[in-house]
């Protein structure tokens, strides 16, 4: 998005109300759908050659990885993240590898620092499609042990609107606004009540970055979230902080999602969560599971673009969402990264120059 004004901390920005000539596209939830403007940066359309992994790792080993970013089996997922990949200085491509689990693409975000992309299967456990998130983060832990990040970046479903006990609306989200998570909630135990509720199992939220960060992530938020230009007659997406469900299954059941969502409630988030994902879930598994003890506090980021309501309800325009809120998700994981690099805080800074831009 484009044409955005700094906004003073503690301000809101007013949800649009949809109305004659606004042009906003409405859903089947009555929810407006967020108009953003095409992506700068093309998406890629080919692979680039393969390279010899370990001979790089020799010959290159100043060139230290910061995040290790892990998509599904989506390749709308995929070519969003790499839009935000530029080669190494005297090189064409991206570099790209493939090793006994998985492919891996390995680039440099703005300038700033290393990412290495990893794609798994469904969800965290994985599937015929590949591996899940938790075997890929540990692949690229295995390669790179000394990775200061884990992330994944996407799509998901969002939780249209919360309503409290007074019946007041507190949160209303749109498609193609961007969530990002500073807590998960697993779905993947619980128990189906005799009053039709679900009740979640387990240990409660799992908290994925330090409070340091969430501040330097709520100050890139409150700078993305900035309102509008005046002469702009669209709203923009807006980005979102909040509880996330993760987890094995993929949610397209109007009715299975507003259960999971009554059931966050319960676990000392009163708005419960803004949308799911699946691969958060594997991620923080494979930050415990890591034999790597430097990895148990690996801070974890979660940014997703919504494409649906996990509802069933796709509509004409799927691809378009799925690309669109990709592309969104990838540029505010991009001003989370940057941030943490000019306050040199769990990024190995790369300062080289003259770094070319590719279509991967």
């Amino acid at each position: 998005p484009s044409a955005k004004k700094p906004r003073k901390q503690g301000s809101t920005v007013p949800d649009p109300t949809p109305g004659a000539g606004d042009g906003i596209d409405e859903t089947d939830h009555g929810m407006p759908r967020r108009a953003s403007e095409p992506a700068q940066r093309k998406l890629p359309m080919s692979k680039p050659k393969l390279r010899n992994l370990e001979e790089d790792k020799k010959k290159y080993p100043d060139q230290k990885v910061s995040v290790g970013i892990i998509v599904s089996k989506n390749k709308v997922e995929r070519k969003g993240v790499l839009t935000l990949f530029k080669c190494f200085p005297g090189e064409d491509e991206i570099r790209h590898y493939s090793t006994d689990m998985v492919e891996l693409y390995m680039g440099v975000i703005d300038d700033c620092c290393i990412a290495v992309l990893g794609q798994c299967g469904q969800g965290a456990a994985g599937s015929i499609a590949g591996p899940g998130s938790r075997k890929v983060a540990q692949d690229i832990l295995r390669h790179w042990p000394k990775c200061r990040l884990l992330a994944t970046v996407g799509i998901a479903f969002g939780t249209p609107k919360h309503i409290n006990s007074n019946g007041k609306v507190n949160r209303k989200l749109n498609l193609g606004d961007v969530l990002v998570g500073h807590s998960i909630l697993s779905y993947a135990h619980g128990k189906e009540c005799n009053d039709g509720k679900f009740e979640m199992r387990g240990s409660g939220p799992q908290q994925l970055m330090s409070r340091q960060l969430l501040n330097i992530v709520k100050e890139v938020i409150r700078n993305y979230n900035g309102e509008s230009d005046a002469a702009s007659a669209m709203p923009t997406p807006k980005a979102y902080l909040g509880l996330l469900l993760s987890g094995p299954k993929l949610i397209d059941n109007e009715v299975v999602h507003a259960k999971l969502a009554e059931a966050s409630q319960g676990h000392g988030w009163p708005e419960g969560c803004i949308g799911g994902e699946m691969e958060g879930c594997g991620l923080v598994e494979a930050r415990e599971e890591t034999a790597n003890k430097s990895h148990d506090q690996l801070p974890i980021f979660i940014v997703k673009g919504i494409n649906d309501w996990g509802d069933g309800k796709k509509g004409d325009t799927e691809q378009a969402d799925q690309e669109q809120a990709s592309v969104d998700a990838a540029k505010v994981f991009e001003l989370i990264m940057v941030a943490l690099a000019n306050r040199n805080v769990h990024v190995y800074r790369f300062d080289k120059l003259a770094i070319a831009s590719v279509e991967a």
